[in-house]
């Protein structure tokens, strides 16, 4: 195991929901698959929409018609390899152009942006005598007269229907970042722009409350970056076959998998 155990914010989740796959994945013991067309759809929608809200806070908004031409462009021209099975690109940029457009009409005008899509240092945590160095970029933070909070976007045709619960350790290491990086605190309650890319195109937003609890335990628990720990540590990372992940077009050891 290397000195120093390198985690990107964006993996815990999948990391605690299977640690075989999240873990092998993330310290590159095999090869990622190609990107899916949901996760492509997801990352146009990041993309657009950034510049949306990145034109507002330069003093030279555009509208959202303008900023879809940035999703439009990364459906047809993805920077990786995608599988595009069940969906076709135009189907893909159809689901991108319905949430972006909610997204700017609906969430981002509620919203005081400071900085958007931020590069955030990393850190080094001493965790049950293994170092790991979390690292990440923020998607938002925003602010009002009582401080200042982080806020991460997430796609997919189950986005408005999941526990904003399962996403708690990510926004605690945003914010551990964010504060790190900026020198300020985080103390307004990380939310969840939540971008529903199925034919309805819900988005809403929620809080997600005691994120840092989640990730680093109390007097009483252990934290989620705990067990992450221990199993580096020790080397045993069991399978989830419950896992939504757990297919042959998610994850790379799922033909050899005891626990499928």
């Amino acid at each position: 195991m290397a000195n120093i155990v390198s985690i990107r914010a964006s993996s815990i989740s999948s990391i605690i929901d299977c640690p075989k796959r999240g873990l092998s994945i993330q310290l590159g013991l095999v090869k990622q698959l190609p990107s899916t067309a949901p996760a492509c759809i997801g990352s146009a929608c990041h993309a657009s929409t950034a510049a949306f809200d990145q034109a507002i806070i330069e003093g030279n908004p555009i509208s959202p018609y303008d900023a879809s031409e940035v999703a439009e462009q990364y459906i047809k021209y993805p920077p990786e390899e995608v599988d595009w099975r069940g969906v076709t690109q135009k189907q893909a940029l159809d689901r991108a152009m319905g949430v972006h457009t909610r997204y700017c009409d609906e969430i981002a005008p509620q919203m005081n942006y400071e900085q958007v899509e931020l590069p955030l240092k990393s850190l080094v945590v001493d965790v049950d005598g293994i170092d790991i160095e979390l690292t990440g970029t923020l998607d938002r933070i925003r602010s009002i007269k009582s401080g200042h909070g982080i806020i991460d976007l997430k796609s997919g045709a189950r986005a408005c229907t999941q526990k904003p619960g399962k996403h708690k350790a990510q926004i605690g290491v945003y914010e551990l970042l964010a504060e790190h990086t900026l020198g300020v605190s985080m103390d307004l309650p990380g939310m969840i722009a939540r971008l529903q890319t199925s034919a309805d195109y819900e988005v809403d937003v929620v809080q997600v409350e005691n994120s840092r609890d989640a990730l680093l335990g109390t007097d009483y628990q252990m934290g989620l970056l705990q067990h992450i720990g221990r199993m580096l540590k020790t080397g045993d990372w069991y399978g989830n076959s419950s896992s939504w992940l757990c297919s042959e077009k998610f994850c790379p050891l799922y033909d050899g998998c005891i626990f499928k």
